[in-house]
């Protein structure tokens, strides 16, 4: 994944990195209605589809095969869906876009194409074309504009051009859905702190901890803001109270470097 400046602390810091298990996950969390809910779809192809994912996940060099045999079969979407999340699986991030897009090109259901476009501009961002993944998220974001999902990964994507008050126009509207989501004030404030307005950055971290004390990522940013605005004891104490709760997590890893510096700099 490439990011620009001070954008590569955001990214690192979030809920959702940028990493290969995070899509995954995305991927195979929300299974598309083919499994979960068509009825006028056999339980057998149901199932062929939750297997075809699970080796997705699991053996994707298997699920290919599995995948590519449905495919020729003539298995549609479900089989075409399947194959993409096996390249997604093994980094190969480009082509898996390119089969979400596809795939979401011949969907007529506006709601499954938001979704499948979505999953195509994660795996662009993974492949660190970020134009592409905006492009994908915006029209993912067009077809559903009022989903608070498709809107912060959109905000992410945004952060990463370093457009961050474009970032934070689609935080907006998610917190205007959803007032409490600590993802969202934690991302604004990661925006905020990034554009030097550390008053906007510190109330949402203040209202992220309220609703999740010892939120590890809000901590984080917490400790960010207190190094950027002078107050070292304070962003000591976050940081380390970071590594103490999640230490093996993507903000530990941040919290770990900025302590270093911030030891080196001491005296």
């Amino acid at each position: 994944m490439r990011a620009r400046g001070g954008c590569a602390i955001f990214l690192a810091m979030t809920l959702r990195p940028p990493q290969a298990a995070f899509l995954l996950a995305l991927l195979t969390a929300a299974l598309l209605p083919f499994a979960a809910g068509a009825q006028t779809v056999p339980e057998t192809a149901k199932q062929r589809y939750r297997d075809c994912m699970q080796l997705a996940r699991s053996d994707p060099l298997n699920g290919q095969k599995e995948a590519d045999a449905w495919i020729k079969e003539g298995g549609g979407g479900p089989a075409e869906h399947c194959r993409a999340v096996v390249d997604a699986t093994l980094g190969r991030y480009e082509s898996a876009a390119g089969r979400f897009e596809k795939l979401a090109d011949s969907m007529k259901d506006s709601e499954q194409r938001a979704r499948v476009l979505g999953q195509a501009g994660q795996a662009w961002m993974l492949a660190g074309n970020l134009d592409k993944a905006y492009e994908d998220q915006s029209r993912a974001v067009t077809l559903l504009p009022n989903d608070p999902d498709l809107l912060v990964d959109r905000s992410l994507i945004l952060a990463s051009q370093q457009r961050y008050w474009d970032a934070i126009d689609d935080l907006n509207k998610v917190l205007d859905l959803r007032p409490d989501s600590p993802e969202a004030l934690i991302f604004r404030a990661s925006a905020y702190r990034l554009l030097k307005v550390p008053e906007l950055a510190k109330e949402d971290i203040t209202r992220a901890l309220t609703l999740v004390p010892d939120h590890p990522e809000a901590l984080l940013e917490r400790g960010l803001l207190s190094a950027d605005t002078g107050d070292k004891e304070g962003a000591l104490k976050d940081l380390q109270k970071v590594i103490e709760l999640a230490p093996d997590s993507p903000a530990a890893d941040v919290a770990r470097n900025h302590l270093a510096a911030l030891s080196a700099s001491k005296g």
